[in-house]
């Protein structure tokens, strides 16, 4: 294997290893503040075409049926997984409204915000 390909699956392993230990903590994390829903919404609840589905659901509820599952199902799929992803500032601005004094939640998304957006040995984004 060309030494170029070689580390890039490092950087592939490294980068699904981050996700999949992320992806556990969020959920851990959504529990601990009580934001962890025992139920489901409305399946139309899971169709809104809206960012982060804010017409039907919480932020809490989207990450919870949207982007973890949406997110586990591609790792265990071996799925392309996207290229970029800013859901740190909506993280912000939901723990600011609630008055979360408790960064483990953005730190978390924080760090699936860079585990997901591809970044070049420079440090600046791929195109």
């Amino acid at each position: 294997m060309p030494a170029n390909l070689h580390g890039e699956a490092a950087v592939r392993g490294s980068k699904l290893a981050v996700l999949v230990t992320a992806l556990e903590q969020l959920e851990d994390i959504l529990r601990s503040l009580h934001l962890w829903s025992p139920e489901a919404p409305d399946v139309h609840a899971l169709e809104s075409d809206q960012p982060f589905s804010f017409d039907q659901l919480s932020f809490p509820q989207w990450l919870q049926f949207i982007l973890i599952p949406r997110l586990r199902k591609m790792l265990n799929t071996g799925s392309e997984l996207p290229r970029a992803c800013s859901i740190t500032p909506m993280a912000e601005s939901f723990c600011q409204e609630r008055g979360y004094e408790r960064n483990d939640l953005v730190a978390c998304l924080t760090l699936i915000d860079r585990a997901l957006t591809l970044e070049n040995p420079t440090g600046s984004t791929q195109d």
